[in-house]
């Protein structure tokens, strides 16, 4: 479950004959050429692989993608877990659709998004951060289901709005232990699959037969599947509360999730818990935990929409009180996802 928010990023620019690609990027203050035809990856820029990355899906899709001029400039915070990866892909694609007049529907820019990443860039993320950057909706959490790609549109009540809170900690996902964690899941799910029928991922035990299906299982794989399988009973719990504008309850969820990240999967980090355990004491905030991948990055602060700017404000000094950094608070309203406009 997650929310597209108003953070943005754009790309504007235009085709160009030929088979060079010049990319001009506002954040780092460089423009850079690469061929279209013999796509290399840049140590120097990666930033850019990513651009890359979505310019090779297109071209193994099949998709005509000549030369192109483009400059991107954005407002999502770059290593903060609030995916500017995918932002970037999910925008490169659109561009690329609107100026080469390509057909594709947004499941497929999505895909073809994540796979980009997977493939490419090397970094083993599902299809979430990419989902929701085409899909979201203003006002709204969606709920997706990532095996069948069937999502729910869920409004969340306005008297709540989100906080985000940048650690300002070191973020670096392909670097860090997802893609372990991620194979860890996979081979908790081969242990359950020797155990019964049906099972494939860890999405298909449910909580009442995970104690008999899990005798025997490696501690340490038992920890990271304890995380998944009570995480998606939230997930499920959460939608009702959400339908219910149980923001308490929802609040608790979040709660025991990152009690969970601590506790049983290891994604979290040091800066993250005391931002966590920071907010709890703020009037106002219902519940908190990591958010992206965690390890660093930053908390998602699900907060009384009349108190948003006295929260932000008590927990940044909270927080700079026990680590000596200065954080960085976003607060946010949910928000559309991306489009192509012609000008």
């Amino acid at each position: 479950m997650s929310a597209a928010i108003n953070r943005y990023t754009v790309v504007a620019g235009r085709k160009t004959s030929g088979i060079a690609a010049s990319v001009y990027s506002d954040a780092y203050e460089r423009q850079l050429q690469f061929n279209v035809e013999d796509i290399q990856r840049d140590s120097t820029a990666h930033w850019l692989d990513y651009i890359m990355a979505v310019t090779d899906q297109f071209k193994k899709t099949g998709k005509d993608i000549s030369g192109f001029e483009a400059a991107i400039v954005s407002n999502v915070p770059v290593g903060a877990g609030l995916s500017s990866s995918a932002a970037l892909e999910v925008a490169m694609a659109k561009f690329f659709c609107g100026i080469f007049e390509l057909e594709i529907d947004d499941a497929e820019v999505a895909s073809l998004c994540q796979r980009a990443e997977n493939e490419f860039v090397g970094m083993s993320c599902g299809i979430m951060d990419q989902w929701l950057s085409v899909h979201g909706k203003k006002n709204s959490m969606l709920k997706l289901d990532c095996r069948t790609l069937d999502y729910d549109v869920l409004a969340l009540d306005d008297k709540c709005c989100l906080v985000l809170a940048d650690t300002k900690a070191e973020h670096t996902l392909v670097e860090s232990t997802y893609n372990i964690l991620q194979q860890n899941c996979f081979d908790a799910a081969s242990f359950f699959a020797n155990k019964k029928e049906g099972i494939t991922h860890l999405r298909d035990i449910s909580v009442s037969e995970f104690a008999e299906l899990s005798k025997g299982l490696d501690e340490h794989l038992l920890s990271k599947a304890t995380h998944i399988i009570y995480e998606n009973e939230r997930v499920l719990r959460a939608t009702e509360f959400i339908k219910d504008r149980d923001l308490f309850s929802l609040g608790k969820l979040m709660y025991d999730s990152h009690e969970s990240s601590i506790n049983n999967f290891g994604n979290s980090g040091e800066e993250l818990n005391i931002m966590v355990d920071a907010a709890k004491t703020i009037d106002g905030c219902y519940g908190a935990r990591l958010t992206g991948g965690g390890f660093a990055g930053c908390t998602v602060n699900l907060v009384d929409a009349q108190k948003a700017e006295s929260f932000a404000s008590k927990l940044a000094e909270k927080y700079e009180k026990h680590t000596d950094i200065k954080p960085e608070m976003h607060i946010c309203n949910l928000a559309d996802g991306a489009y192509f406009e012609k000008k």
